[in-house]
């Protein structure tokens, strides 16, 4: 009986050395083309969360995209984050540069990176927080050019010290596996599973959040 139990208890400490919660996100997007290769990108997202209690955050984002040869684009950005909690308020303002390019195709598959930098800005703290946030997408087509698509993606967050903010280094890595499926002519939804890993940091345990992802982007012709 020892021989079971001891690796058995192995096994279930680094779960019970983590912080757990399980969340539902919601975006609704908008690309608004401008000139041929300029548009405007629109997001809002309100997220849910298990341990807060339900609605704790909203966020709203504008974007310029500007796309050169290659299927290379650029975008500069803002993004603002307000808490939707009982506690004391927080608001948070970003400031983003993104660019996004393929880096490998086989058939209909296409693998993409991206990296995005951003300055953090927030109303409880002077300090303002710099994080880079590199990510690699695959989308396998289930079909023909109009059937569902794959999602695959993971994404690391590396963060420098700020007064208001536990993250540093290394600060986050989000993993997502989901479906996105045509549902008018300019219309697409996402439905997506969205693993968010926090590692542990000034004596605070590793924290994993389960995520529903529903995303809802409208791209008109």
């Amino acid at each position: 009986m020892r021989s079971l139990i001891v690796p058995l208890l192995l096994i279930a400490a680094p779960a019970a050395a983590q912080e757990h919660d399980a969340q539902l996100w919601v975006m609704t997007s908008a690309q608004l083309p401008i000139e041929d290769a300029l548009r405007v990108e629109i997001d809002t997202t309100v997220r849910f969360s298990d341990a807060d209690g339900g609605f704790y955050e909203s966020l709203q984002a504008l974007y310029i995209t500007h796309t050169l040869p290659g299927d290379v684009a650029l975008s500069w950005g803002y993004q603002r984050n307000e808490s939707e909690t009982d506690g004391p308020k927080t608001v948070e303002d970003r400031l983003r540069q993104r660019i996004a390019l393929p880096i490998a195709k086989i058939g209909r598959n296409e693998l993409r990176f991206q990296l995005q930098t951003e300055q953090r800005f927030r109303n409880d703290g002077g300090d303002i927080q710099y994080r880079a946030r590199p990510r690699l997408s695959l989308r396998v087509p289930l079909g023909d050019t109009d059937a569902p698509q794959l999602a695959l993606s993971h994404e690391s967050f590396l963060a420098t010290r700020a007064d208001w903010s536990r993250q540093r280094g290394w600060a986050r890595m989000r993993n997502q596996a989901g479906v996105r499926v045509p549902v008018a002519k300019s219309l697409r939804l996402e439905l997506a599973y969205l693993n968010q890993y926090d590692p542990p940091v000034d004596g605070r345990r590793a924290a994993i959040d389960h995520i529903a992802f529903v995303q809802l982007l409208w791209t008109p012709d």
